[in-house]
């Protein structure tokens, strides 16, 4: 591995780029959360690397006019923002927020180069590295549906490069329509603002056990918690967002849509 703070196999390309230097072999560079940066070929010792807390690989130029979506989403799985440059990446930010089995990420902390000759050659940063709970790392590329055959041979390389290390990889394109409106209304109260307190909790998990119709639910709740309906509205949509309880996320939520307590 190559450990550099001010000079390293670089090569500064335009708008914020930055690129590892040709080589023979398949290249990793990483700015490491200390600003370090780790340059190596690809290998199992990567996969020790603390990638979830690396900083962004590249400088993000903004300027007026400029027609991406650009922003910072407040992660509740990391307590701060992370970055994105669409909406298709926002979607990205807020699906491993919710997924329980994501207990860190980071947005474009990385840069693949591949061996001079390769066909199609180019320096490529994925957008996004989670850590998972089993230890695992998932690097995933988020792309459009209509552009993903476009870029097929760039997820090729990319997966490949993936496998070497023993990171998993994803190419996320979404969600479908409902799965999009049922996500962007829970993660409205994914703060800790909306965390019901330990009883609230256990009297809602009792409320919902076995499945209960929200209405019902919230009703038995409110009951049992002494709570006005808003209260006990926000605490269950915080507990679906953390998937304390669940329903089909595919389907409209209703008053009569079936809720599930999960286990603690």
């Amino acid at each position: 591995m190559v450990h550099s703070h001010d000079s390293s196999p670089l090569d500064r390309g335009t708008m914020g780029k930055t690129f590892v230097a040709a080589s023979d072999e398949t290249m990793c560079m990483i700015r490491t959360a200390d600003g370090e940066r780790l340059v190596t070929p690809l290998g199992p010792d990567l996969a020790r690397v603390a990638v979830e807390h690396a900083r962004p690989i590249r400088e993000v130029i903004s300027y007026k006019q400029k027609r991406s979506f650009e922003g910072d989403y407040w992660s509740a799985t990391l307590g701060c923002l992370v970055h994105h440059e669409s909406g298709l990446e926002k979607r990205f930010a807020v699906e491993a927020d919710f997924r329980r089995e994501v207990v860190a990420y980071s947005w474009q902390p990385l840069i693949f180069s591949w061996p001079r000759g390769t066909p199609g050659r180019r320096d490529h940063v994925p957008d996004f590295f989670c850590r998972l709970d089993n230890g695992d790392g998932l690097v995933v590329d988020v792309k459009s549906a209509d552009h993903t055959e476009a870029a097929a041979d760039q997820f090729a390389l990319t997966r490949t490069a993936c496998e070497t290390v023993g990171w998993q990889y994803e190419v996320f394109s979404g969600w479908e329509p409902q799965r999009a409106f049922n996500m962007e209304h829970l993660c409205t109260y994914r703060r800790t603002r909306f965390i019901p307190t330990p009883p609230v909790r256990d009297a809602a998990l009792t409320a919902f056990d076995g499945g209960a119709s929200f209405n019902l639910g919230m009703r038995r709740l409110m009951r049992e918690a002494a709570l006005p309906e808003h209260e006990a509205r926000m605490h269950l949509y915080n507990m679906m967002w953390h998937q304390q309880l669940t329903f089909d996320l595919e389907q409209p939520l209703r008053s009569s849509t079936i809720v599930t307590a999960q286990n603690p």
